[in-house]
């Protein structure tokens, strides 16, 4: 359920945002072999959550007039989790736009702060909106097409793992 997938990005952000405050701006910023930094994942992050809560913010009929409501039954979160790997198998990778800019913020804890933040303003604005629409209501993604909203709240969450494990393996906290 999208109730379930939510609680689990809120407290997956809560965890790493706690485990990096803990880190030093050298292993942060550092980007071994062309790879992000850790801050560079996050900024990555940051910049992928802001459209789906820009779009939230609109009132629900101009989202439908926009972007439509679906007429198939919505993806449990392992279809949506077999659509992203297969399209990351296809060679899928962030458009330019979600690529991370320049740090604009004067310390690493400001940038998790800002993180945490999107991810509970996020969870804040879902939770004012009924099931039916959640699962109804599309919004469009760049490489899945588009996507209900609760369909995206499972992307949110498969993508923030994803880009997670390559900042630090959860099990291990």
């Amino acid at each position: 359920m999208m109730e379930e997938s939510l609680q689990e990005l809120v407290e997956l952000t809560k965890r790493y945002h706690d485990y990096l405050i803990t880190l030093d701006e050298d292993t942060v910023n550092e980007s071994k072999e062309g790879k992000w930094s850790i801050n560079e994942e996050i900024i990555h992050l940051v910049l992928s959550i802001s459209p789906i809560i820009r779009a939230l913010k609109m009132p629900k009929f101009q989202i439908r007039l926009l972007f439509g409501t679906a007429s198939r039954p919505v993806y449990s979160f392992s279809e949506v989790e077999k659509i992203y790997r297969e399209e990351l198998g296809q060679g899928a990778v962030a458009p330019k736009y979600y690529e991370p800019k320049k740090n604009k913020f004067n310390t690493s804890k400001e940038l998790y702060d800002k993180w945490l933040n999107k991810t509970l303003e996020l969870e804040k604005l879902l939770n004012k909106w009924d099931q039916n629409d959640l699962d109804k209501v599309l919004l469009p993604h760049p490489s899945l097409g588009k996507l209900t909203i609760s369909e995206l709240v499972h992307f949110t969450l498969i993508h923030s793992k994803s880009h997670l494990l390559k900042v630090k393996n959860p099990e291990t906290f």
